[in-house]
């Protein structure tokens, strides 16, 4: 993670107000930043700076301190970013974060949806997409709606696939202890019949089984 990424994940833990975020940030710059700043404040004030727009901010922080192969970068994990195990809270959190870096690539507002619902899990793309929502906000809670129930069938189905698995064990132990009883069965009866025909020897004169001479 950047850190501008870091940047911008401090304020949304922090619940800092749009308004108060450049305040709320600029107070935890050090060293070359911290210098950098203050310098700007004696050039232009407080107030200027402290009124600018986060996307303001933000560019100003990379025209000073973001080489190009950082802003590419960001640019590129943003274009490439996708929900992933059914987790669309986690990909709406990184969707927005991400988004504030690169505002250019998420303006106006329907560039903003198409990049978000390309990056959704296709069970749950198409629907989304066919509602063809107008906002950001709908398409976020529809989506996050739509996942849920995508979790609750896929557990649903994995459920089932246990039980028809633990059943196929059983019935298939049965079959085997079934017909491993029946052989035991033909088995001893042969075992009988032999014992039994074998109880008198056999006459070498007569050739008929009978006891004594």
């Amino acid at each position: 993670m950047t850190w501008l990424d870091e940047m911008d994940t401090v304020v949304d833990i922090s619940g800092c107000v749009d308004r108060d975020a450049v305040k709320f940030v600029s107070q935890s710059f050090k060293g070359e930043a911290l210098a950098w700043w203050r310098s700007l404040i004696q050039a232009t004030g407080k107030i200027p700076l402290y009124n600018l727009s986060w996307d303001q901010f933000v560019t100003l922080i990379k025209e000073n301190f973001c080489p190009q192969h950082e802003v590419e970068k960001i640019e590129t994990e943003f274009l490439t970013l996708v929900m992933k195990n059914l987790d669309c809270q986690a990909y709406l959190t990184s969707f927005s974060t991400m988004s504030r870096l690169v505002p250019y690539l998420v303006t106006p507002e329907p560039k903003r949806i198409a990049r978000f619902i390309g990056g959704l899990s296709p069970e749950i793309k198409a629907s989304v997409k066919a509602s063809q929502p107008t906002t950001f906000r709908s398409v976020a809670d529809l989506s996050l709606s739509l996942t849920l129930d995508a979790v609750r069938q896929r557990s649903l189905r994995n459920s089932d696939a246990g039980k028809r698995k633990r059943e196929d064990y059983i019935s298939h132990r049965s079959d085997k202890k079934l017909k491993g009883n029946s052989d035991h069965k033909k088995s001893s009866g042969f075992r009988r019949d032999d014992q039994q025909s074998g109880e008198k020897p056999k006459c070498k004169i007569c050739k008929k089984r009978h006891l004594g001479r």
